[in-house]
């Protein structure tokens, strides 16, 4: 073959040497695709809007239950809706997929249905005014289905969002109203285990009454006020003792009975005598003095001898009849009963005293004890107070939900009956296959061109032969050749008219209606 490269000129003699071949593969395949994009069974979808409104009521004034976000809540329910007992009664009831129910199982059958439903949440960027920081919040969402039939579509879509409505009302419902219970059994809980602690309290308050640790300085107190008073009974009884000391002395010296008290007077004098004229020898003279000794004799005789001659108590019978010695013995007996009142008072007070110190001994001992049951018992009361509060709220936060006052789905945007398909995009379709056309068009002739051995040009011959060539002979067209070289031209004319009018069909019934093309085109030409 000929290798020179090649002008414009052989490349328009290809193209009318193989025009048949780009002409009836490109028709072929564009034929091919517009059929593929008019008998595609047309699609319609019907969507809603739901928009994802705020609670009512500020959240400083009543805090919902529902804690969870919306993007979370709107997959939670979207699983409930789209469940398989949900969606196979749907497709019970709006007679979908009938063409499948007898190749399809129904989980399949549901599956196609779940493919066909779309939900999309639609977010904004607010300013969150909790941490001060830009953030992407879900405001709306939309429910869409897509499905052949406008109609059923249009119901599906309707059902779609009922559900979606109210499943987000029994769900929200059911979450403060499982709270609500929930407090209400921890709350008698509680309760059940307070009043057993409180009874444990007073059980041991009872038990420990004098022993408890708020007692501590009452007890202390009640001993330093004892121990006053012992040493003020001790005080009281010295000086019993020292009077009955001195009693005892007084009535020593004195006779029980009257004719004894003579003789102890001159004893008495005798006794002066002696003792002043000792105490004149012994300036005088030393101890050893002889007279000294006489006269300690004396005194000591003289001493010894009321205690033989006469008797303080009545001797043989005889009552004492001394006045003085009466009244000291009438006082000796009555300081003595006083001694033993104060000593009996003296070990009352030591009892008292003792049991005093016996419960400040016990208080740490019973201190723990009493600490740990005050603890848990002032836990339990804590706990209760805290749930009996969030208990209330959450009977607020139910009435909330009840009135549909918290956060709550609205449908701004209800589904529509669809007029045009969404799917096929039949424009775009058509345009693909153009363009494959054109290409499957120039591939086919390319090949035959290049698959072609035979030689269509004087100057190849002679390349080939290496020698000149004398004449070049021109193709003879016969009347039969021309006559279907005619039917061929107007077939190719019957088939672009067809095709356009086929494009104009398309374009018309499901891309755009020649009225508006017009008055987009005129619009487009005023520009310029």
């Amino acid at each position: 073959m000929h290798n020179a490269p090649l002008t414009p000129g052989d490349y328009w003699a290809i193209v009318k040497r193989r025009k048949w071949s780009l002409v009836l593969s490109s028709l072929t395949v564009l034929l091919i695709t517009a059929a593929t994009a008019f008998l595609l069974p047309s699609i319609y979808e019907s969507y809603s809007t739901i928009l994802i409104e705020e609670q009512h009521i500020p959240t400083e004034f009543v805090m919902t239950t529902v804690n969870t976000y919306a993007e979370q809540r709107v997959q939670n329910i979207k699983q409930r809706v789209l469940s398989f007992s949900q969606l196979f009664e749907i497709i019970k009831q709006q007679n979908l997929y009938p063409e499948l129910k007898d190749k399809w199982t129904p989980e399949e059958i549901v599956e196609k249905m779940r493919d066909d439903i779309q939900v999309k949440l639609l977010s904004a960027d607010v300013f969150d005014r909790r941490t001060g920081r830009p953030a992407t919040v879900a405001t709306a969402f939309t429910v869409s289905y897509e499905g052949k039939q406008p109609q059923a579509v249009l119901r599906v879509a309707d059902t779609l969002t009922s559900l979606f409505l109210e499943q987000n009302l029994q769900v929200r419902q059911q979450r403060v109203s499982e709270t609500s219970a929930f407090l209400a059994s921890e709350v008698q809980r509680i309760k059940a285990e307070l009043a057993v602690a409180e009874q444990e309290v007073a059980a041991f308050k009872k038990e420990h009454i004098n022993e408890l640790p708020e007692l501590f300085q009452v007890n202390k107190q009640g001993l330093d006020a004892i121990e006053r008073a012992i040493e003020q009974l001790n005080g009281e009884l010295r000086t019993l003792k020292e009077r009955e000391g001195l009693l005892t002395a007084q009535i020593a010296g004195v006779p029980s009975r009257m004719e004894n008290l003579a003789g102890q007077n001159r004893d008495a004098e005798a006794l002066k005598d002696l003792r002043l004229q000792l105490a004149g020898l012994r300036e005088r003279y030393t101890d050893k003095y002889p007279d000294i000794a006489i006269l300690e004799a004396q005194i000591a005789e003289i001493e010894q001898r009321p205690l033989s001659s006469s008797s303080l108590r009545p001797v043989g019978g005889n009552q004492p009849d001394n006045p003085a010695y009466i009244t000291l013995n009438s006082q000796l007996a009555s300081t003595r009963a006083d001694m033993q009142m104060v000593k009996k008072q003296i070990e009352t007070v030591e009892q008292r005293a003792e049991a005093y110190r016996k419960r400040i001994e016990e208080t740490p001992k019973v201190e723990g004890d009493y600490l740990a049951l005050v603890s848990h018992r002032n836990a339990l009361q804590g706990k209760y107070n805290d749930l009996t509060t969030k208990y209330q709220e959450a009977k607020v936060a139910q009435e909330l939900e009840r009135d549909q006052k918290g956060e709550r789905f609205t449908l701004i945007e209800p589904a529509r009956l669809p007029e045009k398909p969404t799917k096929p995009n039949r424009l775009a379709i058509s345009l693909i296959g153009a363009v494959l056309a054109v290409g499957v068009g120039v591939g086919v002739a390319s090949v035959r061109e290049l698959t072609d051995q035979s030689v269509k040009d004087a100057a190849v011959l002679a390349a080939l032969v290496k020698a000149p060539v004398l004449a070049t002979v021109p193709r003879i067209i016969t009347a039969e050749e021309w006559i279907r070289r005619q039917k061929r031209w107007l077939i190719v004319a019957l088939a672009f008219v067809v095709l356009l009018c086929v494009t104009a069909a398309l374009v018309h019934f499901f891309v755009m209606d020649f009225d508006v093309l017009w008055a987009k085109v005129m619009r487009w030409a005023a520009r310029f």
